[in-house]
């Protein structure tokens, strides 16, 4: 049986070349490049549309707040950052700078944030605006997810400890009482 299918499996080869270079022959006088080297240019090729799959943020999609500082993450990878200016409206109202209402410190300081990319538990991202530069920079940042529902904003050398919606149901009572995230 295995002797009747290889001897099958090459009289088909041998058929297959004959007719194959038989075709070749026959046209091989119409082509109009013989023994030429034919290029076809590139921009003659339609370019391959490839829809961009949009990335998961979810994992640092939370309010993250830090005393003084906070960033809303959503799933989209948007953000925004409200920080403290410690400057008061009342002292010079020239923005940014914080105002009160009723007991309640209203942060002059306002950023968008845009996530780019992920990479484990690290998003990299770009500030695309701030209110004052000199506290949030217009420039690259990245987040980095810790323990305990805490993360990492780093930029231009500068790491703040921000603390999420989760942080005291999460951390023990050790890392509790001593207030990374402030007061």
């Amino acid at each position: 049986m295995k002797k009747s299918i290889k001897f099958l499996l090459g009289i088909t080869s041998i058929i297959l070349v004959i007719l194959l270079g038989q075709c070749y022959v026959k046209n091989r006088s119409k082509f109009p490049f013989k023994n030429q080297l034919v290029s076809i240019p590139i921009n003659q090729f339609p370019s391959p549309t490839v829809s961009p799959v949009p990335i998961d943020f979810s994992a640092f999609a939370d309010n993250w707040w830090h005393h003084g500082f906070s960033i809303i993450i959503n799933r989209d990878g948007t953000g925004e950052a409200d920080f403290r200016i410690y400057k008061w409206c009342s002292d010079d109202p020239t923005p940014p700078c914080d105002s009160m209402e009723g007991n309640n410190i209203i942060s002059g300081g306002k950023a968008t944030l845009k996530l780019l990319s992920i990479n484990g538990k690290t998003a990299s991202g770009q500030v695309i605006s701030s209110s004052d530069p000199s506290i949030v920079m217009v420039a690259p940042f990245t987040l980095t997810i810790l323990e305990y529902g805490m993360l990492e904003f780093n930029q231009g050398g500068i790491t703040r400890t921000l603390c999420g919606s989760n942080f005291s149901k999460l951390a023990p009572k050790s890392i509790l009482d001593s207030t990374p995230c402030g007061v």
